[in-house]
């Protein structure tokens, strides 16, 4: 039997038997093919789900130690009523996979927010506090820059005859502010 004839027969994607391979708990032959036995014997050892499928677990509502359908008190819980106990039995599979997906649900978290602290440690993440204020002050030095080309320009664009060579000065300026804009950023020009 291949790892895909396995992994069909327990109902599981080919990446699960490959991580139940790396676990030493599917064991391959020397032609490369799936000890079912020997496998099957691993997984009921060390695979978690060891809850049979048809074991079902009650939630049924407590009247000190006698389970009822209408609660925990003289009068009951009103605002929850059972039109049969059916509703408040989950089989033990369906218990063991919602565990199972908030248990993901947790580890995901965990890891995302492990992921968030060592991307600020190492600096590729940024609180958005302190780049709105390198933005601002970037922006205010721009800002005045470009709002000082025209005194500054003013008396050499005014002896210059030729629209080429005024065009030119005038490229020439901006692009000095425009690469010093970059140059706060860290930017190639």
């Amino acid at each position: 039997m291949n790892q895909a004839q396995f992994a069909r027969l327990h109902d599981v994607s080919k990446k699960t038997v490959t991580s139940w391979k790396n676990k030493g708990w599917v064991v391959l032959n020397a032609d490369g093919t799936v000890d079912e036995e020997q496998s099957n014997k691993n997984l009921e050892l060390y695979r978690k789900e060891k809850i049979k499928s048809d074991d079902e677990i009650d939630f049924g509502v407590t009247q000190g130690n006698e389970v009822t359908e209408t609660g925990n008190c003289g009068e009951g819980n009103a605002g929850l009523p059972m039109s049969n106990s059916a509703e408040a039995v989950l089989s033990a599979k369906e218990l063991s996979r919602r565990l199972t997906f908030e248990k993901l649900q947790v580890e995901r978290e965990k890891a995302r927010e492990a992921k968030l602290n060592a991307d600020l440690r190492e600096g590729t993440l940024l609180e958005a506090e302190k780049v709105y204020q390198h933005d601002a002050a970037v922006a205010a030095q721009l800002q005045r820059k470009l709002l000082s080309l025209p005194s500054e320009l003013a008396v050499r664009l005014a002896a210059i005859n030729s629209p080429a060579e005024i065009e030119s000065t005038l490229r020439e300026e901006i692009t000095y502010c425009l690469n010093e804009f970059l140059d706060s950023y860290e930017i190639e020009n």
